[in-house]
């Protein structure tokens, strides 16, 4: 037995304008409760827009080109030590130890430069504000 539909449900490309209508006000409706605004700040998902040409955009800028070049050094640092502590026929206990050093120190470089970021973004993220 099949059920009997409600004949104001939307079908074919009515059913896509509704549902993309629906969707757009349901978005807005979260966009701007300010409740979801605080939680998108608290995390710095949203972006702030620092006007370009300020000192704070450039800091900001330079600081983000040199931390992405230190991460990269760091992720090669950490791929080579996996590579030894993989690939390593001879003198295991040498390369076993010598690569356990590079896969905790690039662990820690990554950490340090992840933590160095957060407090950067955050300290411009207040001069960019005014608070």
């Amino acid at each position: 037995m099949f059920l009997a539909l409600d004949s104001s449900f939307p079908y074919g490309d009515e059913f896509t304008k509704w549902v993309t209508d629906n969707t757009n006000q349901l978005s807005k409706q979260i966009v701007q409760s300010s409740m979801f605004d605080k939680l998108l700040q608290s995390v710095w998902i949203k972006t702030y827009a620092l006007q370009e040409g300020s000192a704070a955009y450039y800091i900001k800028t330079i600081v983000d080109y040199f931390l992405g070049i230190l991460a990269v050094l760091a992720l090669f640092v950490l791929i080579y030590g996996f590579y030894l502590l993989l690939f390593s026929d001879k003198n295991f206990s040498d390369n076993y130890n010598k690569a356990k050093k590079y896969i905790f120190w690039a662990s820690v470089a990554i950490i340090i430069i992840w933590i160095s970021w957060l407090l950067v973004s955050w300290l411009i993220y207040i001069v960019g504000k005014g608070v």
